[in-house]
């Protein structure tokens, strides 16, 4: 057993007792394709049980895959509502993409002001 497969074992055994970290992770592998079947539809919903249990990563991840429509429907103000709440909690990341977003007034009006508040 390599150990991509060794930790793919160990990510699934940690979420199933709901470690966030651990369903953010096992996530990432199906998003990659490393060591699993690349499988972007098991990735988000694997971001969005992580993502609800808190994991600030996860949550920019949801936001990521709403903003692009990787396998759902691109939909801005999904992307935005989760690129908030990962903000919200100090996600470095995700207070970028959301002021990008107000920048370029994507999935609300233009508002340099909110957009300069999450680049600081």
């Amino acid at each position: 057993m390599n150990d991509v497969t060794k930790a793919t074992k160990w990510f699934h055994l940690a979420s199933k007792a709901g470690n966030s970290n651990a369903v953010y992770a096992l996530g990432s592998l199906y998003y990659e394709g490393v060591g699993v079947q690349l499988n972007l539809k098991e990735a988000f919903n694997l971001y969005l049980m992580a993502a609800k249990q808190g994991n600030t990563a996860a949550a920019h991840k949801v936001g990521n895959m709403y903003f692009n429509g990787e396998d759902v429907k691109a939909n801005y103000k999904k992307a935005m509502r989760w690129f908030k709440r990962a903000a919200i909690q100090g996600n470095d990341d995700a207070q970028y993409s959301l002021g990008y977003m107000l920048k370029n007034g994507v999935g609300e009006p233009v508002n340099y002001k909110k957009a300069l508040s999450w680049f600081r």
